[in-house]
Parts: C-alpha cells; sequence; structure tokens
C-alpha cells in the first residue's frame, strides 16, 4: 500500500484539536492499514519522528427508519 493511500484526512474535531497541545495528531487511515504502515506514510508525509500509533476502529452509527 502506498503512503498516500494510507492517510484518508486529519480529524477536526475539539477534542483533536486539544490533544495538538501536547503533540498527539488524529488521522482517518485506510482501514486495511496496520500501524507500521501509518508510522511510514506519516514520516514520509510530514518529515517528523513518529514515537508511537495507536488504531481504534469504531463502529458506524445506526440508521433507524420507521415509525
Amino acid at each position: 500500500m502506498l503512503p498516500g493511500e494510507v492517510l484518508v484526512r486529519p480529524l477536526i474535531t475539539e477534542k483533536g484539536t486539544a490533544s495538538q497541545e501536547i503533540g498527539k495528531y488524529l488521522f482517518e487511515v485506510n482501514i486495511n492499514a496496520n500501524k507500521v504502515q501509518v508510522k511510514q506514510a506519516i514520516e514520509l508525509a510530514f518529515d517528523v519522528t513518529v514515537i508511537n500509533v495507536n488504531i481504534t476502529r469504531l463502529p458506524g452509527k445506526t440508521k433507524r427508519s420507521g415509525a
């Protein structure tokens, strides 16, 4: 997987913006990417040294319909 395919977009949320003050950054990544691929993609894209990568998979919201 190419580094450009790993990072989808940065997550701009209130909690994410607050975590940037302590040096943590949030990105949406490809569902098939692993920690090593995410680390390599960020180091290549931003010319930084990555210390730690945490990945979480969040379930989608359920849609209700009807009465």
